[in-house]
């Protein structure tokens, strides 16, 4: 991933433009695989300007971890037991786009750890949540799966 200062440079927070970013996506419920295998709009991270380029989708299997080492990634404070990024930021956990032609609500906000996607090495953690994917090599390899539907 790729950091760009913004032109008119720094204004009251400091403002970041991603360059081509990499998302990795692990989803627990199935029925989301046919439409990332067959969309039927063009995807976007968000805003119409942000295109999506799925270059593969795959079932995996998810093995719980109660530890392990994680890549880079954003975890929500109310989750970790730890302290293990300096970079804290407040993010809305989600939005409701429901109507059409209309703005962005903000759902609730929280606080959320950064693990940078700077840092070369994997951070161990411990915590709950956590998930060995078949398709990483290193069985101490773990991604954090997130609870929506328990808020």
């Amino acid at each position: 991933m790729y950091l760009k200062e913004h032109s008119d440079g720094q204004g009251i927070v400091t403002r970041r433009i991603h360059f081509k970013p990499q998302l990795d996506l692990y989803l627990d419920n199935t029925a989301f695989y046919d439409y990332f295998r067959n969309p039927v709009a063009t995807l976007t991270l968000g805003r119409s300007q942000d295109l999506c380029w799925i270059k593969k989708v795959e079932n995996v299997d998810l093995i719980p971890m109660e530890s392990g080492n994680i890549g880079s990634t954003m975890i929500s404070n109310r989750f970790l037991k730890d302290y293990i990024s300096p970079e804290l930021v407040r993010y809305p956990e989600w939005f409701d786009n429901d109507v059409d032609g209309m703005i962005r609500k903000v759902g609730s906000m929280d606080f959320f750890q950064i693990i940078s996607p700077d840092t070369q090495d994997r951070t161990h953690i411990e915590m709950e949540h956590l998930y060995h994917p078949s398709n990483l090599q290193n069985p101490e390899d773990v991604i954090y799966l997130d609870q929506w539907s328990q808020r």
